[in-house]
């Protein structure tokens, strides 16, 4: 079982280091155009997760559906989840995309960026907003192929599009090659035009019937009711999860700007370099989720059970390491992306008081994506209701504004909110219920 875990875990690992390592060298990049730039990308990144957010109902549904199927070897049945889940987000992305571009200035200085930040950050967000049916097709697909045990090719495309994204950031920030200066303009053209060609590369993929899901030429291309109303019934709790969790995270985040610029821009470095611990978190996450549905589907409960258990105990002890390096090297980590010392100053408390709860984050990654794997959506949604906003937030705000912590009362309180999950997981987990869960 450990084998089959690694072996479905390193492609997702991998694939997210990549991810994680270009976000921060997008990052480095802009940061030699300031503070603001950095938070208005930040921030710009900020909006982005809370569209994720919206599409997560579709690609939790889509893995769920396939990953049974695939488990009980009806692999028509599964390629149909498929062409069905990418009909919908198509549908969907256009007309959240457009809505996003035209409310993106007004979304940043809600919550409390200065007019410099909101004017930077919408220019990037904009432009990437534009790419918003690519996103869709992306991480659909990945999720679909996931679920069907295919790790490795959504890493090979995603390994792709970050070195397009990372060479075209260098050419259009700076303006190399004889290409404009554009800043943060540049940076945002170079994430949408990337997002494009792997949403391409996709669609190639599944039409070229070489891979484990294919699109048949007999597949009729509209939307299918009863299908559709399956792939929702399991994704919406995940989607109104993960709404919620970018509206608190959004409302958290307001918070911090109430602390300055600086406070901001370490916030943003340090969420940037604690990614690295979400590489293995989310690799064994994408394990626990098609290993628990596809043995589900091949009605074998227990050993499902196992991989979920198995899976989180190989994620704490990856993710504790990672959390010894923030704690042990945060300063050197933070110079990384500025110079200037009240930042970096920032960031230091930052990567300390969060590397502790990093074994607990592991239990939320890994047990989370057991659950879903089942179908099992109800119960996160639960959990983080109640560890976002009856924790961090009123806890963030009590110690950061009242006690007058500042920014380090308001990361103290995400810490406690991520013990608080970790524990509640664990209890759901155990409780066994998300076993006979219908799909």
């Amino acid at each position: 079982m450990r084998g089959t875990i690694l072996k479905l875990a390193w492609p997702a690992i991998v694939g997210n280091l990549l991810q994680t390592v270009v976000s921060m060298v997008d990052l480095v990049m802009v940061g030699r155009l300031g503070s603001a730039a950095v938070a208005s990308v930040g921030l710009g990144g900020q909006l982005l997760w809370f569209l994720n957010a919206l599409m997560f109902s579709v690609t939790v549904g889509t893995t769920a559906l396939i990953a049974r199927f695939v488990g009980a070897r009806e692999e028509e049945k599964a390629e149909h989840v498929l062409v069905q889940s990418l009909i919908l987000v198509l549908l969907l992305s256009v007309g959240l995309g457009a809505f996003w571009y035209g409310i993106a200035k007004h979304a940043l200085l809600l919550i409390g960026a200065s007019e410099q930040v909101a004017e930077l950050g919408s220019i990037y967000i904009r432009i990437v907003f534009l790419s918003t049916p690519c996103i869709f097709v992306i991480f659909n697909s990945e999720g679909a192929l996931r679920g069907a045990g295919d790790t490795k090719t959504p890493m090979m495309v995603g390994a792709t599009m970050n070195l397009i994204n990372v060479v075209l950031n260098y050419l259009l920030i700076f303006g190399k090659w004889g290409f404009p200066a554009l800043g943060v303009k540049g940076a945002g053209i170079a994430t949408a035009v990337s997002f494009l060609w792997a949403s391409l590369t996709y669609l190639v993929i599944f039409f070229s019937g070489r891979f484990v899901l294919k699109i048949s030429r007999h597949e009729h291309l509209s939307l299918k009711r009863e299908t559709v109303k399956r792939i929702l019934k399991i994704g919406m709790p995940s989607g109104v999860e993960r709404i919620i969790m970018s509206g608190s995270m959004i409302f958290y985040v307001s918070i911090i700007t109430g602390f300055g610029t600086a406070a901001l821009a370490a916030h943003q470095i340090g969420l940037r370099i604690e990614s690295l611990s979400y590489m293995p978190g989310f690799g064994f996450a994408v394990a626990a989720t098609a290993l628990v549905g596809q043995n589900l589907g091949a009605n074998d409960p227990e050993r499902a059970e196992q991989s979920g258990w198995e899976a989180a105990k190989l994620c704490v002890i990856m993710m504790s390491a990672v959390g010894a390096l923030m704690f042990v090297f945060p300063r050197s980590m933070a110079e990384l992306f500025v110079t200037e010392q009240d930042v970096v100053g920032l960031a230091v408390y930052y990567l300390r008081i969060v590397a502790v709860s990093e074994p607990f984050l592991a239990l939320v990654f890994t047990l989370s994506g057991g659950l879903r794997g089942a179908g099992e959506t109800r119960s996160p949604l639960y959990i983080s209701v109640f560890g976002l906003w009856l924790f961090r937030i009123p806890l963030a705000y009590f110690l950061g504004v009242m006690l007058h912590w500042g920014a380090v009362g308001a990361w103290v309180a995400m810490t406690v909110d991520t013990f608080v999950r970790g524990i509640l997981y664990i209890h759901q987990y155990k409780a066994g219920r998300w076993k006979e869960v219908r799909v």
